[in-house]
């Protein structure tokens, strides 16, 4: 979509689309980083009871991973089965 606005408003593609793909990394390793801050540490310092819950970065990451990527990746494969249906691809 980013990319469709951007050809609208004759702007440069390459400079957005470098800027889509560091806006996609930095949203999983940042929603990684603020979930286990969230989960784990502000708790702790606003001294509140938590139950035993123990979350690894390694978790927050990969359901970061698939929030920000899966319907990515599932638009990409709806898109490719169409162009196959359609005889495009």
């Amino acid at each position: 979509m980013v990319l469709i606005w951007t050809n609208l408003a004759r702007g440069d593609r390459e400079m957005a689309t470098v800027l889509v793909a560091l806006n996609a990394v930095f949203q999983v390793l940042l929603y990684s980083v603020l979930g286990f801050f969230y989960l784990q540490v502000l708790p702790g310092w606003l001294g509140l009871r938590t139950a035993s819950l123990h979350v690894s970065m390694a978790i927050v990451v990969l359901n970061a991973w698939d929030v920000f990527w899966r319907p990515e990746i599932t638009e990409e494969d709806i898109q490719h089965e169409i162009k196959r249906e359609h005889g495009q691809g």
